[in-house]
């Protein structure tokens, strides 16, 4: 129950007549009472008396009304069973909620799984095409690197036969050179 305010000597309440408190007991507490209802749907009451005599007759009507039996049940049991009913019934939509869920994650992983085999098959195929691609170029190749590598190999022969004969030109060179000198000093 929650008090809104005072006008006067008029307590303005906030009511909800579903569970706190109903009319009846209310009006056997407090007498004479006006009940109304705002645009939002909300129970008002009024009385002529002042806030914390109103509270406290209303926490009396509370008691009471908790002590009343409902068939061979008391009040706090009635209300303690819909209470359970109330948790066993969002607990049923909670666990359907869950259920749901883990249904949805287990094909969204499922269907990950497929997207990822797709893949890595795509990814085997192409690297097995760039592979076969890679060797039949080096096949290719093969005979014209034999041929540059034989060529190669005879021009180096034949640079080394100039070397050779370069070196040996350059000694005969040099000793006809002594030799002029010899004669020239001599």
């Amino acid at each position: 129950m929650d008090f809104t305010g005072f006008r006067g000597n008029v307590s303005e309440m906030i009511i909800d007549f579903r569970g706190d408190i109903d009319e009846e007991t209310l009006r056997e507490y407090l007498g004479q009472i006006i009940f109304w209802r705002d645009e939002n749907g909300r129970n008002y009451v009024s009385v002529d008396m002042d806030r914390s005599e109103a509270i406290q007759l209303i926490n009396q009507a509370l008691l009471k009304r908790k002590e009343k039996k409902v068939g061979d049940f008391t009040f706090q049991e009635v209300m303690a069973r819909e209470i359970m009913a109330k948790l066993k019934e969002a607990e049923g939509q909670l666990l359907a909620k869950i259920n749901e869920m883990e249904t949805q994650v287990k094909k969204r992983i499922a269907q990950m799984e497929v997207a990822a085999a797709a893949s890595e098959q795509k990814i085997k195929e192409v690297a097995d095409e760039f592979q076969a691609a890679a060797q039949k170029r080096l096949d290719s190749i093969a005979p014209r690197i034999d041929k540059l590598e034989k060529a190669s190999n005879t021009r180096l022969e034949a640079l080394e036969l100039w070397r050779n004969e370069i070196e040996r030109r350059k000694r005969e060179s040099l000793k006809l050179l002594g030799e002029i000198l010899k004669n020239l000093g001599g």
